[in-house]
C-alpha cells in the first residue's frame, strides 16, 4: 500500500510543482495577514487545496513520521534511499541517484516555519557540484542542485549557501559550473569540515553564533568521511540548542551494506568502525524526535 499510494504522490507532485515559483516571504505580509493564503496558494501539493499530506496516504499513513514544526515525512527502511533500488538486477541501479524517495511536507513548513523576516540557510558539507571539468557547463543533474531547485519549486529561496568542500577546486571553476541562481548566496569554503567541537571549520559552531530558531536552516553531510561525519550527526543529536536552530537534515550514512559495496567500496572495518543499518535507523528516529526532518542522502 505505502508504494501504490507513494508511486501516486509522486505522480501528482511531478504534475504540480514543473516551475521555480517566488520567494514566498516577499509575498507574505508583515503582519501574517496573508499567511494561510500564500502557504496555499504556492506551497500545498495542490495549490488551493490546504490539504493535510497524510490525506494523500490514507491506507499508509500511519507508517510516516511527524513533527509539530516540520510535518510529514517518508518511513525509515532499508535500503536508506530509493526503495526502487531494491529491485533485482540492472533496474535497481536505475534508482541509485533517485531522489523522490523524500516526502517533503512543504505546506506545514510554510505555516509553522517561514515567516516575513525568515532567513533562509543551506550548509552543503561536502560540496561536490560535479564540476565539469572539460567543458563550463553546469550540471543541473547534480543531486545538490536538484536539492535546491525542490525548495525553489517551493517557493523557498535560500539567502545562504556555505558550501564546504576538501578538494582544491579553482573557483573560477566553481562559478562556471554551477547555476548563477545560486551565486549571490554561495559561499564557497574550499577546506574540509572539522568535528571538533567549537572549531572554526566546525559548520555548527557558525550556525549557532549566526542563527537563531526563528530562521530555517537546512543541512546535508556527505563527506565520505566516517571518522569526522558521524561525530558531527552525534553532535546534532545531543545539542539542544542545535534541535531548536536546525529544521532539516539530510545524510549519506555509510553504514555496513553489502548492497551499496559496488558504489562506496568495501570499508577496511579493521581501521573503520562502520554502523549497522540498525544503529543508523535508530540515529535518525531519535533526531526525528529531536524535531529534526532528518532523510537519508544518496
Amino acid at each position: 500500500l505505502w508504494k501504490e499510494e507513494f508511486d501516486n504522490f509522486v505522480k501528482l507532485r511531478q504534475r504540480t510543482k514543473n516551475i521555480i515559483l517566488p520567494d514566498i516571504r516577499k509575498l507574505m505580509n508583515s503582519d501574517y495577514s496573508n499567511h494561510e493564503e500564500i502557504c496555499s496558494k504556492y506551497t500545498d501539493v495542490v495549490p488551493g487545496e490546504a490539504m493535510s499530506l497524510k490525506q494523500y496516504f490514507p491506507n499508509s499513513y500511519k507508517l510516516l513520521s511527524y513533527s509539530e514544526k516540520l510535518g510529514y515525512m517518508e518511513p525509515l527502511v532499508p535500503p536508506l534511499r530509493h526503495y526502487g533500488f531494491c529491485i533485482p538486477g540492472d533496474e535497481g541501479k536505475h534508482y541509485i541517484g533517485n531522489l523522490d524517495y523524500i516526502l517533503h511536507d512543504f505546506g506545514h513548513m510554510c505555516r509553522h516555519s517561514i515567516q516575513h523576516s525568515t532567513k533562509t540557510v543551506f550548509i552543503d558539507m561536502g560540496a561536490n557540484y560535479n564540476f565539469n571539468k572539460d567543458m563550463d557547463t553546469v550540471d543541473e543533474y547534480a543531486p545538490t542542485i536538484r536539492l535546491i531547485n525542490t525548495y525553489r519549486r517551493h517557493g523557498i529561496h535560500f539567502d545562504h549557501i556555505y558550501a564546504y568542500e576538501l578538494t582544491p577546486i579553482d573557483t573560477e571553476r566553481v562559478y562556471k559550473t554551477t547555476p548563477t541562481y545560486i551565486h549571490a548566496a554561495l559561499h564557497w569554503i574550499n577546506t574540509g569540515v572539522n568535528a571538533e567541537i567549537n572549531h572554526l571549520h566546525n559548520p555548527f559552531t557558525m550556525i549557532k553564533e549566526r542563527y537563531t530558531a526563528d530562521d530555517f536552516v537546512v543541512i546535508k553531510l556527505d563527506i565520505d568521511t566516517v571518522h569526522v561525519e558521524l561525530p558531527l550527526v552525534l553532535q546534532l543529536l545531543k545539542d539542544e540548542e542545535l534541535h531548536k536552530i536546525v529544521n532539516v537534515f539530510y545524510f549519506e550514512h555509510h553504514v555496513d551494506m553489502e548492497e551499496m559495496y559496488p558504489y562506496w567500496g568495501k570499508w577496511d572495518t579493521a581501521t573503520t568502525k562502520l554502523s549497522t543499518i540498525t544503529e543508523s535507523l535508530q540515529i535518525f528516529s531519535e533526531l526525528r524526535r529531536a524535531g529534526i526532518a532528518s532523510h537519508y542522502w544518496i
